[in-house]
Protein backbone atom coordinates (compact mmCIF):
# COMPACT_ATOMS: atom_id res chain seq x y z
CA UNK A 1 0.00 0.00 0.00
CA UNK A 2 1.03 3.74 -0.90
CA UNK A 3 2.18 5.85 2.18
CA UNK A 4 -0.87 8.52 2.85
CA UNK A 5 -0.48 11.74 4.13
CA UNK A 6 -3.29 14.21 5.50
CA UNK A 7 -3.23 17.60 6.71
CA UNK A 8 -6.02 18.66 8.81
CA UNK A 9 -7.45 21.44 11.30
CA UNK A 10 -8.69 20.74 14.32
CA UNK A 11 -11.72 22.43 15.91
CA UNK A 12 -13.22 22.43 18.88
CA UNK A 13 -16.31 20.46 18.16
CA UNK A 14 -13.61 17.49 17.04
CA UNK A 15 -12.58 17.41 20.55
CA UNK A 16 -16.58 17.40 22.05
CA UNK A 17 -17.29 14.88 19.46
CA UNK A 18 -14.37 12.88 20.05
CA UNK A 19 -15.07 13.35 23.99
CA UNK A 20 -17.85 12.41 24.52
CA UNK A 21 -17.58 9.65 21.41
CA UNK A 22 -14.85 8.16 23.76
CA UNK A 23 -16.50 8.21 27.41
CA UNK A 24 -20.21 6.40 25.78
CA UNK A 25 -18.06 3.75 24.48
CA UNK A 26 -14.79 3.16 27.03
CA UNK A 27 -16.40 4.32 30.20
CA UNK A 28 -17.95 2.14 32.18
CA UNK A 29 -19.73 4.30 34.19
CA UNK A 30 -20.55 6.16 30.82
CA UNK A 31 -21.39 3.80 28.20
CA UNK A 32 -25.48 3.74 29.25
CA UNK A 33 -25.69 7.65 28.83
CA UNK A 34 -26.98 7.90 25.73
CA UNK A 35 -29.61 5.26 26.93
CA UNK A 36 -30.35 7.44 29.90
CA UNK A 37 -30.60 10.56 27.91
CA UNK A 38 -33.68 9.02 26.02
CA UNK A 39 -35.48 7.79 28.74
CA UNK A 40 -35.26 11.02 30.48
CA UNK A 41 -36.97 12.96 27.48
CA UNK A 42 -39.35 10.44 27.56
CA UNK A 43 -39.77 11.05 30.64
CA UNK A 44 -40.37 14.47 30.33
CA UNK A 45 -42.51 14.35 27.40
CA UNK A 46 -44.81 11.96 28.98
CA UNK A 47 -45.01 14.38 31.75
CA UNK A 48 -45.84 17.35 29.34
CA UNK A 49 -49.04 15.02 28.04
CA UNK A 50 -50.17 14.32 31.40
CA UNK A 51 -50.25 18.11 32.19
CA UNK A 52 -52.07 18.72 29.19
CA UNK A 53 -54.74 16.19 30.23
CA UNK A 54 -55.54 18.50 33.82
CA UNK A 55 -53.15 16.32 35.92
CA UNK A 56 -51.85 18.18 39.03
CA UNK A 57 -48.75 17.24 39.45
CA UNK A 58 -46.97 16.40 42.93
CA UNK A 59 -44.09 16.94 45.04
CA UNK A 60 -42.09 14.04 43.79
CA UNK A 61 -42.78 14.20 40.47
CA UNK A 62 -41.80 17.91 40.17
CA UNK A 63 -38.62 16.70 41.17
CA UNK A 64 -38.13 14.23 39.30
CA UNK A 65 -39.21 16.33 36.28
CA UNK A 66 -36.37 18.85 37.55
CA UNK A 67 -33.93 15.88 37.75
CA UNK A 68 -34.71 15.07 33.95
CA UNK A 69 -33.82 18.61 32.51
CA UNK A 70 -31.38 18.79 35.47
CA UNK A 71 -29.56 15.98 33.80
CA UNK A 72 -30.57 16.46 30.11
CA UNK A 73 -28.39 20.40 30.78
CA UNK A 74 -25.91 19.61 33.02
CA UNK A 75 -24.37 16.78 30.89
CA UNK A 76 -23.97 18.69 27.60
CA UNK A 77 -22.90 21.55 29.24
CA UNK A 78 -19.90 19.81 31.20
CA UNK A 79 -19.20 17.70 28.45
CA UNK A 80 -18.56 21.35 26.58
CA UNK A 81 -16.67 22.77 29.24
CA UNK A 82 -14.12 19.99 29.43
CA UNK A 83 -13.67 19.97 25.82
CA UNK A 84 -13.17 23.64 25.24
CA UNK A 85 -10.54 23.01 28.16
CA UNK A 86 -8.83 20.66 26.32
CA UNK A 87 -8.75 22.20 23.11
CA UNK A 88 -7.13 25.12 24.73
CA UNK A 89 -4.14 23.15 25.60
CA UNK A 90 -3.71 22.47 21.79
CA UNK A 91 -0.99 24.78 20.89
CA UNK A 92 -0.89 24.07 17.23
CA UNK A 93 -4.63 23.30 15.94
CA UNK A 94 -3.17 22.01 12.64
CA UNK A 95 -1.57 18.62 12.24
CA UNK A 96 -0.65 16.58 8.81
CA UNK A 97 -0.86 12.58 9.10
CA UNK A 98 1.28 10.19 7.89
CA UNK A 99 -0.18 6.18 7.15
CA UNK A 100 3.20 3.97 6.86
CA UNK A 101 3.89 0.38 6.78
CA UNK A 102 5.31 0.76 10.48
CA UNK A 103 2.36 2.73 11.71
CA UNK A 104 0.88 5.93 12.31
CA UNK A 105 2.41 9.83 12.97
CA UNK A 106 1.12 13.12 13.97
CA UNK A 107 3.16 15.79 13.58
CA UNK A 108 1.65 19.32 15.39
CA UNK A 109 3.75 21.94 14.91
CA UNK A 110 7.20 21.00 16.00
CA UNK A 111 5.81 18.25 17.95
CA UNK A 112 6.10 14.62 16.39
CA UNK A 113 3.88 11.41 17.84
CA UNK A 114 4.50 8.22 16.44
CA UNK A 115 1.98 5.31 17.42
CA UNK A 116 2.67 1.61 16.01
CA UNK A 117 -0.05 -0.61 14.52
CA UNK A 118 0.16 -3.19 17.03
CA UNK A 119 0.07 -0.62 19.88
CA UNK A 120 -3.41 0.80 18.62
CA UNK A 121 -6.30 -0.06 21.18
CA UNK A 122 -8.88 0.80 18.07
CA UNK A 123 -9.81 2.94 15.57
CA UNK A 124 -13.26 4.17 14.50
CA UNK A 125 -14.90 5.77 11.04
CA UNK A 126 -17.99 8.04 11.30
CA UNK A 127 -19.65 10.16 9.09
CA UNK A 128 -17.63 13.17 10.13
CA UNK A 129 -14.18 11.65 11.47
CA UNK A 130 -11.87 8.88 12.03
CA UNK A 131 -11.13 8.12 15.80
CA UNK A 132 -7.40 6.81 16.51
CA UNK A 133 -7.19 5.42 20.41
CA UNK A 134 -4.24 4.61 21.74
CA UNK A 135 -5.33 3.73 24.91
CA UNK A 136 -9.04 3.53 25.61
CA UNK A 137 -9.66 6.66 27.33
CA UNK A 138 -7.08 8.50 24.59
CA UNK A 139 -8.26 9.28 21.10
CA UNK A 140 -7.01 11.59 18.73
CA UNK A 141 -9.28 12.76 15.66
CA UNK A 142 -9.02 12.90 12.47
CA UNK A 143 -11.44 15.38 10.60
CA UNK A 144 -12.77 14.22 7.40
CA UNK A 145 -14.42 17.96 6.46
CA UNK A 146 -10.78 18.85 4.99
CA UNK A 147 -9.98 15.60 3.03
CA UNK A 148 -11.39 14.49 -0.74
CA UNK A 149 -12.77 11.22 -0.98
CA UNK A 150 -9.66 9.05 -2.68
CA UNK A 151 -7.85 10.24 0.47
CA UNK A 152 -10.91 9.16 2.89
CA UNK A 153 -10.75 5.75 0.87
CA UNK A 154 -6.53 5.75 1.51
CA UNK A 155 -6.98 6.24 5.15
CA UNK A 156 -9.85 3.58 5.42
CA UNK A 157 -7.77 1.03 3.79
CA UNK A 158 -5.25 1.39 5.69
CA UNK A 159 -7.02 1.39 8.97
CA UNK A 160 -9.24 -2.07 7.44
CA UNK A 161 -5.68 -3.64 6.81
CA UNK A 162 -3.59 -2.46 9.94
CA UNK A 163 -6.09 -1.64 12.82
CA UNK A 164 -9.27 -2.56 14.37
CA UNK A 165 -11.64 -0.54 12.70
CA UNK A 166 -15.18 -0.37 13.83
CA UNK A 167 -17.64 1.83 12.48
CA UNK A 168 -20.16 3.97 14.47
CA UNK A 169 -22.46 6.76 15.67
CA UNK A 170 -21.34 10.05 16.74
CA UNK A 171 -23.91 9.82 19.98
CA UNK A 172 -22.58 13.45 20.52
CA UNK A 173 -25.21 14.36 17.64
CA UNK A 174 -27.76 13.95 20.29
CA UNK A 175 -26.89 16.82 22.17
CA UNK A 176 -27.87 19.49 20.51
CA UNK A 177 -30.73 18.48 19.51
CA UNK A 178 -31.58 17.48 23.53
CA UNK A 179 -31.07 20.92 24.06
CA UNK A 180 -33.51 21.79 21.43
CA UNK A 181 -35.77 19.57 23.05
CA UNK A 182 -35.61 21.02 26.30
CA UNK A 183 -36.46 24.34 25.07
CA UNK A 184 -39.75 23.23 23.58
CA UNK A 185 -40.76 21.17 26.32
CA UNK A 186 -40.84 24.04 28.36
CA UNK A 187 -42.44 25.95 26.31
CA UNK A 188 -45.10 23.44 25.76
CA UNK A 189 -45.52 23.44 29.54
CA UNK A 190 -45.53 26.79 29.95
CA UNK A 191 -48.25 26.87 27.11
CA UNK A 192 -50.56 24.16 28.90
CA UNK A 193 -50.37 25.94 32.48
CA UNK A 194 -51.02 29.23 30.75
CA UNK A 195 -53.71 28.03 28.42
CA UNK A 196 -55.86 26.36 31.92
Amino acid sequence: MEPVEARVALEEADVRRGLFFTMTRHSPGMRFLPLFYGLAIVALIFGVVLLGKGHEPSTPELLFGAACLAFLTLIPLGIRRMASQMFARVPVRTATWRFRHEGIQIQSGDAITSHEWFGLYRTYETSRAFYVHDKPSVFHVLPKRDLDAETIDAIRAWLAARAKPRRAIETVAWMSPSMTMIVMLVFTALWVWLGE
